[in-house]
Parts: structure tokens; C-alpha cells; sequence
């Protein structure tokens, strides 16, 4: 039997695939990895090199509809979510936004039609991002992934904070009744761990991953 096939939408913590292998050997799943390093799920403030999450590049929309991957101007090359026919999507991502966003959003975003989603708003774009995905596809399962706590040195000032990017994330998990995977505040990524798990303070290692994947599974096992 053909395996079923997994999009996973990301930034840098997606695109370094520390973590899918693991959840695609346990749930026999084929994976495509559908992640670009710094980038944003909305609209950025300052210019980005890479598109971020909502725009037809990156999604598969418009004249990138028959595009499975194609090449940034760096070279590097990315794998597109709609086109390759996923059966499972997850999406994660934000961490970005804070440090180059323009703000969180409002939650009556959510319920704005799609053409009137502020896309420069975290959850005006996501929503965004969630209801292109399901009109292409209304049976396509999707599942919203948390950000864990991240220890950056970072001197950028930060739109707003991980803990108003996680109770963002979870309003849009709620509003469209989808699965949602808690990292932050189940993984175990804390001031004493963080050298084991996250070399950087932000990108996860092999042990990182496999923590990840391990709380991930736990939701997904059950909504696949």
C-alpha cells in the first residue's frame, strides 16, 4: 500500500529536518519537507530573502500551481506544499515573525473572508494560510504545531512575545478545530536543558529532534 504523504510547512526548524524522520518511520508516512530557513508565516517588515509562509510560492498557488519544488536565489532549492498532493499537512512557525513581523493580530481576524485577511498580521495570515489549504483540498488533514521556548541572544527588538506567539497559534488551532502539538510547554526545553537539546539556543540537535517528535507523535497518532 502507497504511503500517505506529509508536507511539513516551517522555517529553519523545519527545513534542517531534525525532527520529521522520526515521526515519519513511526507512522509510515512519506515526507516531503516544505521548509525555508528565516522566514516568516506573514507578511515581513523589513525584506526577507526568502518568501514567507502564506504567499503562492511557497503554498503552490497561482502560477506556481503545478510547481512541486523549485530554487531560491541562493540556490537552494524547496519543496511546495499544494502541488505535491499531501494527504497530512503540519504547519509550524512564528518565531521569525516576532523578531521581523509587524504585529500578533487580533482574533477577529479569524473570522474575516479571505480576501480581507490582513496578511502583515501573524493571525491574519495564518488563517489565511489554513483556509487556502483547506478550500484546495476540505478532506486534507492538518495539524498546528507550537514553537518551543527558544534562549536567542538576539539584540533585535521583538514584535511581540513567544507566550502571545503560542496563544496565538492555539487560537487559530481552536477556530478551525485542528489538532495542535504543545511544544512549549511540554518538551522539556528550559534554561537547565537547552545546551543538551538546542546547540544554539534555537535550532534543535539529533536529541532535540527526537524530543520533538516524541510530543508530536503523541497528537498525531491520533488524528491520522
Amino acid at each position: 500500500m502507497d504511503k500517505k504523504v506529509w508536507c511539513s510547512l516551517g522555517d529553519s526548524i523545519t527545513y534542517q529536518n531534525k525532527w520529521q524522520p522520526f515521526v515519519a518511520e513511526k507512522l509510515h508516512l512519506r515526507h516531503i519537507n516544505c521548509g525555508i530557513g528565516s522566514t516568516t508565516v506573514s507578511r515581513p517588515k523589513k525584506s526577507l530573502p526568502n518568501p514567507a509562509f502564506y504567499t503562492d510560492e511557497r503554498l503552490g498557488l497561482g502560477k506556481y500551481s503545478d510547481v512541486k519544488k523549485t530554487t531560491l536565489e541562493n540556490g537552494v532549492e524547496y519543496n511546495l506544499v499544494i502541488p505535491n498532493k499531501p494527504d497530512f499537512v503540519t504547519v509550524m512557525g512564528g518565531g521569525n515573525d516576532s523578531l521581523f513581523g509587524y504585529e500578533i493580530g487580533e482574533e477577529r481576524e479569524l473570522e474575516k473572508d479571505i480576501s480581507t485577511k490582513k496578511l502583515d498580521t501573524f493571525i491574519g495570515a495564518y488563517s489565511y494560510i489554513i483556509e487556502k489549504l483547506l478550500t484546495n483540498d476540505p478532506l486534507l488533514k492538518i495539524a498546528i504545531i507550537s514553537l518551543f521556548q527558544t534562549f536567542s541572544n538576539t539584540s533585535y527588538k521583538r514584535a511581540f512575545t513567544e507566550e502571545e506567539l503560542f496563544t496565538a497559534t492555539k487560537k487559530v488551532a481552536d477556530y478551525y478545530a485542528l489538532p495542535f502539538v504543545d511544544l512549549k510547554h511540554t518538551c522539556g526545553f528550559n534554561c537547565i536543558t537547552k545546551d543538551v537539546y538546542l546547540p544554539d539556543g534555537v535550532h534543535p540537535n539529533e536529541l532535540g529532534g527526537k524530543r520533538i517528535a516524541e510530543i508530536v507523535l503523541r497528537v498525531l497518532s491520533y488524528n491520522l
